[in-house]
């Protein structure tokens, strides 16, 4: 997608994108940090000897940033879903008169 098309839609469709981009987000972090924390809980439990990946990933702190950081990774991914969803979730709340029409 050209820069000229990203900035196009992301100023018609301000409101419902940065609400996309939130959910999106919130979501990925959720279940990397989850995905995170029960490998290193399974390996505790397993009995294995911990190396110092598994001891920093129990740590919660550092769960949450290599789940932010994870995602950050994933913008690629997240950014073609954003778009692509964007017209449908702002027709949507237009109807539903949450946000104001998005000026077809």
């Amino acid at each position: 997608m050209k820069m000229g098309r990203f900035t196009e839609l992301l100023n018609k469709y301000r409101e419902a994108t940065l609400g996309i981009h939130c959910s999106v987000s919130g979501t990925s972090i959720t279940g990397l940090y989850t995905a995170i924390k029960n490998y290193a809980m399974a390996e505790q439990e397993a009995g294995t000897k911990w190396n110092r990946t598994t001891e920093l990933a129990a740590s919660t702190g550092r769960a949450l940033t290599r789940a932010v950081l994870c995602n950050k990774g994933l913008f690629p991914v997240r950014v073609p879903i954003m778009m692509a969803s964007a017209p449908r979730v702002a027709r949507f709340l237009a109807r539903r008169r949450i946000i104001k029409d998005s000026g077809r």
